[in-house]
């Protein structure tokens, strides 16, 4: 068998050779030239041999007369250390010409040369100099956008720096000072990674270091104004609203935000710190009305319904609680609200609040609140809007947060009455509102309303046959109890002549509404974010 001598030791030979080069390559403000070859430089790079061997270049004569290159942006000295690497295969990385040759080696597509900078950027990276590769790895970014084709080489360095600081971040920013030598540039960078893992308040004190040390190199007082000119572009980028009440305290008597900024800063972190409450309260709550249903085996498949309404007359009540129980198990309690409005305890353990009213609630405000608060700890509501809904008598008209916070598919609107009106397009004919719904007849009056607006994330189940809709569904979140609105009034013509026909489906679909509601939807508490507030 034949020895295959290798040849590639003795292109040491070649080496910035005058006598067998053909091209000429003058680099840097000194113009140092290097005596190359075409066809090595090709081998070693795609840019080489795209720049000596162009597709598009026919003209052979000339291209075999292209024997000179200027390159003068860059350091003769890298330069010649990559051609080193070509020719001698030697490689001499260190933390001084680093970035230098992680340059060349990303503008000249030399993937050799890119994975040995990554080798060395996971063997040298420490906690005291990631900032400043952090830093160069930005500039080389903003420079250099390209991305090589043959693994993204590029954004590997990049990404092991990132990630790196992200672990480390508690270490690396918790050090006094840190922010200091660093560009404005690379800081609004790195703040604006909302994966490091350190707590929001050392990341405000950084800051405010780096507007101090500002203001003493320009001979500033440090006041509330100049720490403001100085900071204008990293302020924004602090999470006011995770700051603990030290920090918080801090920023209001350093005059860091103005008025407008420092009251939206206050109005998100208070949200927050509700929905924290909100989350902890839903939880226990849950658990609450779990442990009860699970006391006794026997009701667990009765629905707890709270029948809410105002002006209670018996003839109409019992006609509404005969619709809600038409396909039985349900325990109705009747619950007025026309002279008080009731505590949370009092609707707490109910499964579904069926609402009606025709007549003026005692707060319409403090009632829409409550069923807002049942509706986010799981319970689910039915409401008939006809009255509850209606534009004119706001006393009359459901309000607060189950309004303002868009838990309903729709807005209130006019009543339309005298114009009679059926069942008309049914959109989700299997959807179980439409349990065995095959026909209605408002009546004479057909009490509906013309909704302002309809919410975009509501399901209109049914219409009615003149296009206003029916039955709609709304559920706003994962953990939330699910939302009903019937556009009809719930009493029959079994009490006046002038309501819905009772021989029509009219309580088989005030049934299945509140059975829908009743069941609620348990999720793993885990799935709730916590809010991390002091």
């Amino acid at each position: 068998m034949m020895n295959v001598p290798n040849w590639h030791h003795k292109l040491t030979n070649f080496y910035n050779d005058e006598k067998t080069s053909d091209v000429l390559i003058i680099v840097g403000k000194e113009l140092k030239k290097f005596y190359c070859h075409k066809l090595i430089l090709s081998i070693s790079s795609k840019f080489w041999y795209s720049t000596f061997y162009p597709d598009n270049w026919k003209n052979l004569d000339a291209l075999r007369n292209f024997s000179k290159i200027e390159i003068p942006d860059l350091s003769s000295e890298i330069f010649e250390n990559f051609l080193k690497f070509i020719y001698q295969n030697e490689f001499n990385i260190k933390e001084s010409n680093f970035w230098d040759l992680y340059s060349i080696g990303t503008r000249f597509e030399i993937q050799e040369l890119l994975e040995h900078c990554e080798k060395y950027c996971l063997q040298s990276i420490t906690e005291s100099n990631c900032l400043s590769y952090f830093e160069k790895s930005c500039e080389m970014k903003s420079v250099n956008p390209h991305t090589n084709k043959e693994g993204n080489s590029q954004t590997k360095v990049q990404a092991r720096i990132k990630k790196y600081l992200e672990k480390n971040s508690v270490a690396i920013l918790g050090t006094n000072g840190c922010l200091n030598k660093l560009k404005e540039k690379t800081i609004c960078e790195l703040l604006s990674n909302k994966n490091l893992q350190i707590d929001e308040n050392e990341i405000f004190h950084r800051i405010c270091e780096r507007g101090e040390h500002l203001c003493l190199q320009q001979n500033l007082k440090v006041n509330s104004t100049n720490l403001r000119n100085n900071l204008k572009q990293l302020l924004p980028l602090i999470r006011v609203d995770l700051l603990n009440k030290d920090s918080f305290e801090e920023i209001r008597k350093l005059g860091l935000l103005d008025t407008p900024k420092l009251i939206t800063a206050l109005f998100s972190k208070a949200k927050k710190l509700e929905k924290a409450i909100g989350n902890s309260y839903a939880q226990e709550n849950r658990k609450r009305i779990q442990n009860r249903k699970n006391i006794n085996s026997k009701e667990k498949n009765i629905a707890h319904v709270c029948l809410m309404i105002t002006k209670s007359q018996k003839k109409q009540n019992e006609d509404i609680i005969k619709s809600i129980n038409y396909f039985g198990g349900v325990e109705i309690d009747i619950m007025s609200v026309d002279k008080r409005t009731p505590s949370y305890e009092d609707i707490v353990n109910y499964d579904s609040i069926f609402l009606f009213s025709y007549a003026d609630f005692f707060d319409s405000q403090k009632i829409g609140d409550l069923i807002a608060r049942f509706i986010q700890d799981g319970g689910g509501v039915v409401i008939c809007s006809v009255f509850s809904l209606v534009s004119k008598g706001l006393q009359g008209r459901i309000g607060g947060r189950l309004v303002t916070d868009e838990f309903l598919p729709f807005s209130h609107g006019e009543r339309i009455s005298r114009e009679r009106s059926y069942l008309g397009e049914i959109f989700d004919p299997d959807h179980r509102l439409m349990n065995q719904v095959k026909c209605f007849d408002g009546g004479v009056y057909s009490l509906r309303i013309k909704p302002k607006r309809i919410h975009p994330k509501a399901r209109i189940v049914a219409s009615w046959s003149d296009g206003q809709p029916l039955i709609a569904e709304m559920k706003k979140s994962l953990n939330y109890g699910k939302v009903v609105a019937l556009n009809i009034n719930p009493i029959s013509n079994n009490v006046g002549g002038n309501h819905w026909i009772k021989s029509t489906d009219g309580a088989k679909i005030i049934a299945n509404s509140i059975k829908f509601v009743s069941e609620r939807e348990y999720f793993p508490i885990k799935n709730i974010k916590s809010t991390n507030l002091n």
